[in-house]
């Protein structure tokens, strides 16, 4: 079986005290954990993917209301500036070559259906992490569950809940218990 780790948009605008869009301490307490799981899982042993989502967004997206997220949340993950890049050490995995680790942009909270079906069809199993976890950790979930259920393809689907992280607690503890009780993904 190929098992990717998928790490969702752990950026310094989520993470980062000042970061314009952050879950703090909560997801700053979960750097370690994903770094680990990185290491672990970066073409060793049993996982021969590790893959690094981008909340991407644009300066118009927010300032000329082009993309939904303006209306809703304020401006972050803007390309180009300091809140779009990974924090702290997992930003190391940007400048390294030959890190096995595949670093994709995404413009809604999930991955584009193209790249899901990519990655459903290429791995068998699927560990996530990152944040946050009731917005984009829950929608990538999603969007794998249903395009593994729709291509006929067994996979499993695993979230670390200690390599997660949510500026909204309840909506979090939510999210892990709709993930394990509707899409029977098995929560860590």
């Amino acid at each position: 079986m190929e098992k990717a780790l998928i790490v969702v948009d752990y950026q310094y605008d989520f993470v980062a005290d000042e970061g314009k869009l952050t879950a703090g301490k909560p997801a700053q307490d979960i750097e370690s954990r994903i770094a680990e799981l990185v290491e672990a899982m970066k073409g060793k042993g049993d996982y021969k993917g590790v893959v690094f989502t981008y909340d991407c967004h644009y300066t118009g997206d927010f300032e000329n209301n082009e993309h939904p997220e303006g209306a809703v949340f304020p401006a972050h993950c803007i390309e180009g500036e300091e809140g779009y890049h990974y924090y702290k050490h997992l930003n190391d995995y940007e400048n390294k070559e030959n890190t096995a680790i595949e670093f994709i942009k995404k413009r809604g909270y999930a991955l584009d259906s193209q790249t899901v079906k990519r990655l459903v069809a290429e791995y068998d199993e699927f560990m996530f992490a990152g944040v946050v976890t009731d917005i984009c950790v829950l929608q990538n979930v999603i969007a794998f569950y249903n395009e593994a259920v729709n291509s006929g393809k067994n996979v499993k689907i695993t979230v670390d809940s200690k390599a997660c992280a949510s500026f909204a607690p309840e909506r979090e503890e939510f999210s892990l218990k709709y993930m394990k009780e509707v899409l029977g993904v098995e929560i860590l």
